[in-house]
C-alpha cells in the first residue's frame, strides 16, 4: 500500500491507497477555489520523505496548471534530478497530475 496525504485549505488527512508497485511517487492537483493537492509515494522506495513538505511547497505556487507544472517540477529536480527517467504528466484545465515510476 502506498502512503498518501491529501491537503486543502482547510484539513490535511493521511491514508493508504493501492497503486500498481512499480509506482514511486503521485502527484495530483485539482486548482479549484479550494486547491486540493494529493501526494502518493511508494511504500519502500522513496523519493521524497517528507510528503507534508512537499504539499507546503505545491501550496505557496500560484497561477494557472502551466506554472505550477514548472514549478513542480523545479521543486522534484531539487529533490531527485532522476526523477525524469520514467514519468508521465497529465494537464488539464484546473488539473495536474504528475506520477514517477520505478
Amino acid at each position: 500500500m502506498h502512503i498518501c496525504i491529501s491537503s486543502t485549505t482547510t484539513k490535511t488527512w493521511k491514508y493508504e491507497e493501492d497503486y500498481p508497485w512499480n509506482l514511486a511517487l503521485y502527484i495530483e492537483i485539482q486548482l479549484s477555489k479550494d486547491k486540493e493537492i494529493t501526494i502518493c509515494k511508494h511504500p519502500s522506495y522513496t523519493i521524497i520523505e517528507n510528503l507534508s513538505m512537499l504539499i507546503n511547497m505545491i501550496k505557496e505556487i500560484q497561477n494557472d496548471e502551466i506554472e505550477h507544472l514548472v514549478e513542480i517540477s523545479r521543486i522534484l529536480n531539487k529533490i531527485d534530478p532522476e526523477w525524469r527517467k520514467d514519468f508521465e504528466i497529465i494537464i488539464r484545465k484546473k488539473f495536474i497530475s504528475v506520477t514517477i515510476y520505478l
